[in-house]
């Protein structure tokens, strides 16, 4: 495990995961680049001791191997952590003994030993003595008073200073990060002590700073905390309420000090009225969302009948063709959505077993009704299954099986004969699913639809080669280039650059050079999943991509890119529109939940204690956490997908945890909408077996990979229909466009897979309507969908 990784599992009771307190480059004797990275590889094997006692041992045999190298202070940190986990006072003073005596100029010392005695709660005036001398030490180093201009001084300085390898010693801005922890371990004593004006004196400046960028883990939530405690103590109830929200709004990597102010808003919060909980509300809500209606969501788990299911992956499909969105739960439980009545088990009914790992719908046979290939591992296997009405039907054979180990897959008509076929992601390394260290898996497959069959192609056939043979964490389609034929992103976990297959004419070529995320060398290799959509409203598709930045030359930490296309090119924006890096991110959603014409983002996070986020599109270039005021804030988060479940025209989120799934309901105050079903007039079955579709000039029924364009006024925006995106999960069939307040001549255009075009006026908004291919050059009314509405109900819970 990564050290900073490891940091986060193992102190997780400090506040900063990497490099707790550093001392300047030029006060240590670092000794050569290999004795330093020869020392950081040791310290990370000792940090992964599960021994507490062999951890001490092995961190003291350190400190007599490497003397003068500068992963000694991990060392004693380490031998300090382990004495503090067993209780063993007579052990943790003597690491702190021997850590002050060999680093009596150090504030990563007496900052490190301070705070083990605050969290062992023993040696109180010690501690408190060791905190001032922490933090003076800090800023005698960084020749800062402490004043907010000194420090933004140094923040603005080293906040973009380049990521050094992780072998070498922190940083200026590590160090400058760690005398800001000094403050906040000082503030704790102080609050301790009764002295909360003082212990605001430390914290209300960092706040004011607001120093942490997106791609550091550390942000404001322990500051504002200990501003709670403070403002409670002093029976300040309305600042202890606004500082309790600001902790639970930017959260933090392992939610302990958040987790902590949730415990505390809803007492305080009483006390100081509801004129104070609004102001505070307000002030937490970005200038820039002010005049949007701002994303709410209501977790209706419970009443949805889906408590205590376990999932890592979820797809929605209308599987019974009563014009609602079903579920589909890892390939193998299948939830009939009954409405007001909630979902119901019908996975045995329709002959689902347990053992696979996802699901994507399809119409595969072009019939009319949703089939699903579920993904599995080993003997298990993949399969196809045909919807035969009320059931499905194992029609896999040894060429639709041709994968044998895969977490992810994506429909995509690539050769637009109107039989839609499927990319299947092999998984190469499944340690992370089975515990198998080394054991190998399976090359990506391509499977081509020869009339409801599929049978595997020959990479090398379609350009795709022998570099379809990697650790396939995640697959999405979409027509980035907009040739009308639809490109492969696949996103490699196995530290393997991720591909960008560019689909020329049915004839694939490797593109992920223009993607940072599978750039030069691999830079941003090891990623999760990604989802494609148009962000920005230019016209052309951009890219969300979940990576872990594992190269041995960098520091190792997890991150993301948002790869924004211009002329089909793609430049990585994330950190510029204000997203973070997080920890452990997983899978990326792209939809637009506030219905305000802007697609928004939902990441989870799967880390132990790591939060999802929901960052919301304002139109204008930004993006911001809204995740704990929308009511979206999870945890431990895995697969992700939307529907409209509930049928009343926004879109509602399927969260899978390691807790189990939850279903938030969107309950956003209402804007105007549209749905669009696409109808393709479905492709031509080949006369003899193992032949090729001869050209019909029309879609697959289900229109995956058509293009839905709505124009309000001089506004386009453009979505397309998939089946398969992140790590092998899917949402509904649908193009959902929010439209907020805007107003003007309406009208739609659908490009099919085909080629075939449908454009019409509309009249109507705020409905679910049909487009169906076989209407291209007629002139005809608006449809409904074939089968009846719903019923007019917003659902369960309400």
């Amino acid at each position: 495990m990564p050290l900073k990784r490891a940091a986060a599992a193992l102190l997780a009771f400090t506040l900063l995961l990497a490099g707790s307190f550093s001392l300047p480059v030029h006060t240590i004797a670092q000794g050569s680049v290999e004795q330093l990275r020869a020392a950081k590889a040791e310290t990370d094997a000792i940090s992964n001791l599960a021994d507490d006692r062999k951890r001490i041992a092995s961190a003291k045999a350190f400190l007599k191997k490497y003397p003068g190298n500068y992963w000694r202070h991990l060392a004693y940190r380490l031998w300090l952590f382990s004495a503090w986990r067993t209780g063993d006072k007579t052990e943790l003073q003597t690491a702190a003994d021997a850590y002050i005596k060999e680093y009596p100029d150090s504030g990563a010392a007496f900052g490190s030993v301070s705070r083990y005695f605050y969290e062992a709660h023993v040696f109180p005036d010690k501690g408190l003595a060791y905190a001032q001398k922490a933090k003076q030490l800090f800023e005698r180093q960084l020749g800062t008073d402490g004043t907010p201009q000194s420090m933004r001084r140094i923040s603005d300085a080293t906040l973009r200073l380049p990521a050094q390898p992780s072998w070498q010693p922190p940083s200026e801005r590590d160090e400058f990060v760690n005398y800001l922890g000094s403050r906040f371990n000082l503030a704790r004593y102080e609050l301790s002590g009764n002295q909360r004006k003082m212990a605001l004196d430390e914290v209300e400046p960092v706040i004011e700073l607001d120093p942490f960028g997106v791609d550091e883990e550390e942000t404001l939530a322990p500051f504002y905390f200990v501003q709670g405690q403070a403002y409670e103590s002093l029976n300040d109830n309305a600042h202890a309420y606004a500082a309790y929200l600001g902790a639970l709004v930017v959260g933090d990597a392992q939610n302990r000090y958040a987790g902590q102010a949730q415990s505390r808003l809803h007492d305080v919060g009483d006390k100081a009225g509801k004129d104070a909980r609004e102001d505070a509300l307000r002030k937490q809500v970005p200038p820039q969302l002010a005049k949007l209606p701002l994303a709410r969501f209501t977790d209706v788990t419970d009443a949805a009948g889906l408590t205590g299911i376990k999932a890592s992956r979820a797809a929605w499909g209308d599987v019974d063709g009563d014009n609602d969105a079903d579920l589909l739960l890892d390939g193998s439980v299948l939830l009939l959505n009954n409405g007001s009545n909630g979902f119901a088990d019908a996975s045995t009914q329709w002959g689902l077993t347990p053992g696979r790992n996802a699901g994507l719908f399809a119409d595969v046979d072009n019939d009319g009704d949703l089939d699903l290939y579920t993904l599995g591992l080993g003997s298990r296997g993949n399969r196809l299954l045909r919807n035969d009405g009320q059931a499905f039907t194992d029609v896999t054979d040894n060429g639709g099986n041709a994968s044998a180990e895969a977490t992810a897959a994506g429909w995509v008509d690539y050769d637009r004969d109107g039989w839609v076929d499927i990319y299947v992601a092999g998984l190469n390394e499944v340690t992370r699913i089975l515990g198998e260290r080394g054991k190998a898996g399976a090359a990506d497959v391509l499977l081509h639809n020869t009339g409801g069959s599929l049978r595997m192609v020959s990479g090398p056939a379609v350009g795709l080669g022998a570099r379809s043979s990697a650790a396939g964490a995640g697959v999405a389609c979409a027509d980035y280039d907009g040739n009308g034929y639809p490109d492969i992103f696949v996103a490699n976990h196995d530290a393997t650059p991720s591909y960008l297959w560019k689909n020329t004419g049915g004839v694939f070529s490797d593109a992920g050079a223009l993607l940072e995320p599978a750039g030069a060398g691999g830079r941003y290799a090891a990623s999760s999943a990604g989802d494609w959509g148009d962000v920005d409203n230019d016209g052309d598709m951009d890219l969300l991509v979940c990576n872990w930045f594992s190269d041995s030359e960098r520091a190792s930490y997890i991150n993301s890119t948002f790869d924004f296309q211009q002329g089909g090119s793609f430049t990585d924006q994330r950190a510029a529109k204000g997203i973070r890096g997080g920890t452990a991110l997983t899978e990326p959603l792209l939809a637009d939940f506030n219905n305000d014409g802007n697609l928004d983002l939902y990441l989870t996070s799967s880390g132990s204690g790591a939060r999802s986020y929901l960052y919301i599109n304002d139109g204008q270039g930004g993006w911001h956490d809204m995740t704990y005021l929308a009511g979206a804030r999870l945890f431990a988060g895995q697969g992700s997908a939307v529907a409209d479940f509930d049928r009343d025209g926004d879109l509602d989120l399927l969260v899978c945890t390691a807790g189990g799934v939850h279903l938030l309901r969107n309950d956003t105050p209402r804007q105007s909408w549209l749905q669009v079903r696409c109808v393709g007039g479905a492709g031509v079955p080949p006369v003899t077996a193992g032949t090729t579709a001869p050209p019909s000039g029309l879609s697959n029924r289900a229109a995956i990979g058509a293009r839905v364009t709505l124009t309000v006024g001089s506004e386009h925006f453009v979505r397309e229909i998939e089946s398969g995106k992140g790590s092998g999960c899917g949402n509904e069939l649908i193009a959902h466009f929010g439209l907020g307040a805007r107003r003007g001549r309406v009208s739609l255009s659908v490009r099919f897979p085909s080629g075939k075009e449908v454009t019409r006026a509309l009249g109507n908004l705020n409905d679910r309507i049909e487009i169906r291919e076989t209407d291209a050059g007629a002139s005809v009314e608006q449809h409904r969908p074939e089968q009846p509405p719903a019923p007019p109900t917003r659902g369960f819970g309400h």
